[in-house]
């Protein structure tokens, strides 16, 4: 039996973006997808506040915690982390993560035959890629990242590592990718030199991907406590 049974608090502040869903029996109750967040910080407990009044739940109500654990923001996703826990790591819930990338790319849907893609930012020209599809067995990283939630993507053929925006843009140029997504700050600044070869899209409406996650059993059987606090603790930054 899954952990879909239970009321889950979504979280995703990897970006600029913030987006918070609570989930129960793989049905979204309230979600807030906010763009271009100033301050995560200031933001952040007021809109689980707003979720928690919305719902009429109080923290007693959330049985467990996904939390996107990166690559991303340092600032971001920090604030995610110390918020989280400050609310509920003393508690009974329990702790979920998964992959900032492969949640974008679950997010992204279905796409026939054509694969999907999610990039961050990392700075000094480089990307963190990740590519469900066919075209992932293909890709040359100049590093693997850490897959968290890798039985999630069992059967679904995904990587993800990191490139160069030189090897990104000639990935897209070379293979036809259904969509990108990336945030709306890489896409501003990108978007006109990138979106002629791909659709691109802006990172948000994440709750497909989270709600893949809650569904799938063989996702959970690795999401012990003991396991998913390690990388609770150690967010895979940058």
């Amino acid at each position: 039996m899954t952990n879909s049974s239970h009321t889950t608090l979504c979280l995703d502040c990897a970006g600029r973006n913030l987006s918070l869903y609570f989930i129960k029996n793989q049905t979204v109750l309230a979600e807030l997808e906010l763009d271009n967040v100033a301050s995560q910080a200031e933001t952040l407990l007021p809109s689980i506040d707003k979720l928690l009044k919305k719902t009429k739940l109080d923290l007693e109500s959330i049985d467990s915690v996904l939390y996107s654990i990166g690559p991303g923001s340092f600032t971001g996703l920090r604030v995610g982390l110390a918020t989280l826990q400050g609310l509920f790591v003393q508690s009974q819930v329990r702790w979920q993560v998964l992959s900032s990338l492969l949640l974008r790319t679950l997010s992204a849907g279905e796409s026939d035959s054509r694969p999907v893609a999610a990039v961050v930012k990392l700075g000094r020209g480089r990307l963190a890629l990740g590519v469900l599809g066919d075209l992932a067995n293909e890709i040359v990283f100049e590093e693997e990242r850490p897959l968290v939630g890798v039985k999630l993507a069992d059967n679904k053929g995904y990587r993800q590592g990191v490139v160069t925006e030189t090897v990104f843009a000639d990935l897209l140029q070379e293979h036809e990718i259904s969509k990108v997504l990336m945030s709306t700050a890489l896409l501003d600044s990108h978007g006109d030199s990138w979106k002629k070869h791909s659709a691109l899209e802006a990172d948000h409406h994440l709750k497909a991907g989270f709600v893949q996650a809650l569904a799938s059993e063989s996702f959970q059987k690795t999401q012990e406590n003991h396991v998913v606090l390690d990388y609770f603790l150690k967010p895979n930054i940058g």
